[in-house]
């Protein structure tokens, strides 16, 4: 059906019917009041679409409803007070390469897996609170997408749902959200800081993995799990910062693992015997926490971290007091800023 009494030319209207006949050539495409669902596939592949019009009837765009529409453009959703679009389905903007930003209405409850997989030109993405569930790999290749928020709402971050997100520069995670699944923001390589909100309780396997400008990380207080190579190939990092709960803490080693502790042993810190500056998840310095005290952890951090050439450094627990053994190669420098601790 074609509504011809629109100045800007014909404009498809979709009735939601099934068997509706979608022209492969529609442009334009007006969804009535009335309409609930935007059928499975109901557009799949109509290259020439560039706008949708949603009425605030619709609940739900089922699996690849818009998939491979690859000029479409703009999505008009009705306001928040009036729309009662609930679910995005999986592969529903699958490969929408033309959207370029986003807002989406605050009714909605759970975006589908690969909902706007290979969204490539989506630089503004707001997802709002209300938001339960980030299905894996959602925006995975998004590669224009430069900040994203993570409303509360939100308990769990999908496996891949950022992946290879590379223009990604910040990532807001808000207090609320428990888990972020494997390799969730893994090659997302313009990030450089992270901050995790103290809820966070698991670290997918290759969580951040290969997020190479990464510099700075705060892990959380109620930190109790990171799988494999959480943070494996980030060789940016200059910082790193634990909190401990009792005696519990974690150690992030060479390879981006991250080991869990719970004893009081002597050894605090230990840097590798390599002269090779590959950053601190690399030999060059590796990072072993066997028992610390939080106050002189920070510091050492602060002032050593970023310098991969140090070798040995211990705490003893009974005087409070930083040794350390060079080699010929830790620079003078280093040396004395460990002496002012």
């Amino acid at each position: 059906m074609l509504d011809n009494n629109n100045d800007d030319g014909d404009i498809f209207v979709y009735t939601g019917e099934e068997g509706q006949r979608i022209p492969k050539d529609v442009t334009h495409v007006r969804v009535p009041n009335g309409v609930t669902t935007i059928r499975a596939r109901a557009f799949y592949g109509r290259s020439d679409l560039i706008s949708v019009c949603l009425s605030a009837s619709v609940q739900r765009i089922e699996f690849a409803a818009f998939c491979h529409c690859t000029s479409l453009a703009w999505i008009i959703f009705p306001k928040d007070d009036e729309g009662r679009l609930e679910e995005i389905g999986g592969h529903a903007f699958y490969c929408c390469e033309s959207l370029t930003a986003l807002k989406l209405p605050t009714t909605v409850r759970g975006i589908g897996p690969r909902a706007f997989y290979g969204c490539r030109s989506l630089v503004s993405m707001d997802l709002r609170e209300g938001i339960r569930q980030i299905a894996q790999q959602a925006f995975l290749d998004c590669a224009s997408l430069k900040h994203i928020k993570i409303p509360s709402t939100t308990k769990k971050i999908g496996n891949e749902t950022f992946y290879r997100c590379h223009s990604l520069e910040s990532v807001e995670l808000s207090e609320g959200i428990e888990e972020i699944g494997h390799a969730a923001f893994g090659m997302c390589k313009s990030l450089r800081n992270l901050r995790l909100p103290s809820t966070v309780e698991r670290i997918g396997r290759r969580a951040f993995c290969a997020c190479k400008n990464l510099q700075a990380i705060e892990l959380p207080v109620g930190l109790k799990e990171v799988g494999r190579r959480g943070f494996h190939r980030c060789n940016a990092i200059k910082s790193v910062r634990f909190y401990v709960r009792g005696n519990r803490y974690f150690e992030l080693t060479c390879h981006g693992n991250a080991l869990e502790h719970d004893d009081n042993r002597e050894l605090v810190l230990k840097g590798a015997r390599s002269k090779e500056k590959l950053g601190v998840f690399q030999a060059a310095h590796t990072l072993v926490c066997e028992a610390l005290l939080p106050k002189y952890f920070a510091m050492f951090l602060e002032r050593c971290a970023s310098e991969p050439d140090a070798i040995f450094y211990f705490l003893s627990r009974k005087n409070a007091e930083l040794l350390y053994e060079a080699a010929t190669f830790v620079p003078k420098q280093n040396k004395r800023k460990l002496e002012q601790i």
